[in-house]
């Protein structure tokens, strides 16, 4: 009983090991972002669309006003915020190069 029990808790903590690595993501680089359990709150209003993706946004950018960048997490996928004319242009122009997989809204 006490092997199922062991068996059992350490398939529980891969699982959330798993399940929170993403939300970890940005936060292990040095940038700022919310709470996991904000995050999870965060996703679930847009999941059971209580708040549009669009007016989380804008939530956000309030909440992170002072910051040039921040970080947030839209299904388990972690994503890194950009606020203010002149790092949106280094990004898009001039460090076009590095920047390869983006998603621009």
């Amino acid at each position: 009983m006490l092997w199922l029990l062991l068996v059992f808790g350490l398939i529980i903590a891969i699982f959330l090991f798993i399940t929170l690595k993403p939300f970890r993501y940005w936060s292990s680089k040095g940038v700022k972002q919310s709470s996991i359990f904000q995050l999870w709150v965060d996703n679930i209003k847009i999941i059971f669309q209580l708040v549009s993706p669009a007016e989380h946004t804008v939530e956000l950018n309030k909440r992170f006003s002072s910051e040039r960048y921040f970080a947030t997490c839209y299904n388990l996928s972690p994503i890194l915020m950009i606020q203010g004319p002149e790092l949106v242009k280094q990004i898009t122009v001039k460090d076009f190069g590095h920047f390869v997989d983006r998603r621009c809204s």
